[in-house]
């Protein structure tokens, strides 16, 4: 009895072992998808024959859908995904797309390879914009790219993780997304809000095959803006933390808004502007721990001419070395200038009304014959002479104008900006997904294979013993 107990369990592994194999080798046989050339008929990408691997770079034509399942690996192997048509990733917070890899892109001899690859998808002018009515149109949700190129259409781009994303054109939506590359709006103009957004990425970019600069990303901004874009900066939060990152939002634009954003350890400047004609407007952000919080700065690189119309409205700037330094004639109104080594330092006649200039171990640093109307604002006391020694002017050297403070706030303007940093979000590199349902797929098997086997061993046994 006792040797037909043993056989029948040796038979019963044997079977588990069996099914077990099977399993492994089932889940082993699973081939990839090649794909290669223009998709022409509309197409569907899904998680059950993923991964696809680019055999070449991969065009969707014209009046032509590409939709992809949530769960999908895209292996783009050094290729990149065209977009001419319409491109629908929706993956879900549990099951995101994933595109791995990608290859640099050449424009009028100009060549940028980020990192170990470069651009991963591409939309082009002619690929279909987002509606939001019709909820149709371009989209990519609960995806991660290496990097996103934007060269025209208004894809809508969305709780997604990104390397890199470059705005050549169109109107798209940058939504609520973790970008670890920077942002740069060259072009059109984009609607960039909700975005956790660092510099984590480092580049070359070179000429005709020539390595002409190495440094990190987005000439040394977290966010670049040039003169021809014209975007919605919204509601960010901007981290520099990294020594080589300039500035948080660097610009030289004809027109730009930036409003809402959080900004904070950048080495040089939380915002930056250069040059530019038109109207930018700089509205209820909140900057921190950076050299300089806002600095404006007329030596133009590029076309000389400093004719926009700057407003500083209703920011906190707090904890920097200078918190608005510029030599541009601007608007600065109902600011809070924090806690600072110095509020503000100019050259230029700013108008400077209704802030609340308090806690700087000097209020303003005025550094050129210009006089400076700085009346109806709070400087944290009533005293005048106080005040007055808080001033760097012509009482201190004769060669500079006069600061004329008089009359003041007798207390702080409740329309001023009068938040106080919150405790700041890191962000982590990302890590591949794990294959976490395969690896259940086959422990799933492996245990069903053991139970049914043991009881095939014991009716084995059972019917041997009559």
């Amino acid at each position: 009895m006792k040797k037909s107990l043993l056989g029948a369990f040796l038979t019963a592994f044997l079977i588990a072992g069996l099914i077990l194999a099977s399993a492994m080798r089932f889940e082993a046989v699973q081939a990839s998808t090649e794909v290669t050339g223009i998709i022409y008929s509309n197409t569907k990408w899904t998680k059950e024959n993923s991964p696809y691997n680019l055999a070449s770079s991969i065009t969707v034509a014209s009046e032509t859908t590409l939709t992809i399942e949530p769960g999908t690996i895209v292996q783009l192997n050094e290729y990149h995904l065209q977009v001419n048509g319409t491109l629908i990733a929706r993956g879900t917070s549990s099951d995101p797309i994933n595109f791995h890899g990608g290859t640099s892109i050449s424009t009028g001899g100009w060549k940028i390879t980020t990192g170990d690859n470069a651009y991963s998808i591409v939309f082009s002018p002619s690929s279909t914009g987002w509606n939001q009515q019709t909820q149709s149109g371009c989209i990519i949700e609960n995806a991660v790219i290496s990097n996103l190129v934007i060269n025209g259409g208004s894809p809508k781009i969305i709780n997604s993780f990104l390397g890199n994303i470059d705005i050549w054109g169109g109107t798209p939506e940058i939504y609520n997304n973790t970008v670890v590359g920077g942002i740069g709006a060259y072009a059109g103009s984009a609607l960039i809000a909700n975005n956790t957004v660092s510099q984590q990425n480092h580049y070359f970019i070179g000429y005709e095959g020539a390595i002409v600069a190495q440094r990190y990303d987005r000439n040394n901004n977290v966010i670049i803006i040039t003169r021809k874009a014209t975007p919605f900066v919204s509601g960010n939060v901007i981290i520099g933390n990294i020594s080589q990152v300039e500035q948080g939002i660097g610009f030289e634009t004809e027109n730009a808004t930036i409003t809402s954003n959080k900004i904070y350890g950048c080495y040089r400047a939380g915002i930056g502007f250069y040059e530019g004609i038109g109207n930018a407007l700089i509205l209820g952000n909140t900057i921190y721990d950076c050299s300089y919080g806002i600095n404006l700065n007329e030596t133009g690189r590029l076309y000389g001419d400093h004719n926009a119309v700057v407003t500083i409205q209703r920011n906190l700037i707090c904890n920097t070395t200078l918190g608005i330094s510029s030599t541009l004639q601007v608007t600065v109104e109902n600011n809070s200038i924090k806690n600072n080594t110095v509020g503000v330092v100019t050259s230029a006649p700013l108008s400077i009304i209704y802030n609340n200039i308090e806690g700087n171990n000097q209020s303003i640093y005025l550094s050129s014959p210009n006089n400076l109307d700085a009346t109806n604002n709070w400087w944290g006391t009533t005293d005048t002479q106080a005040i007055s020694q808080s001033i760097h002017d012509f009482d201190d050297d004769s060669t500079l104008g006069k600061v004329t403070f008089v009359p003041f706030l007798t207390e702080p303007n409740p329309a001023a900006r009068e938040l106080t940093p919150t405790s700041t979000p890191t962000v982590a590199p990302y890590q591949e997904p794990q294959q976490t349902e395969k690896l259940e797929i086959i422990i799933g098997v492996a245990i069903a294979a053991v139970v049914i086997s043991a009881g095939l061993g014991l009716l084995i046994y059972l019917i041997k013993r009559k």
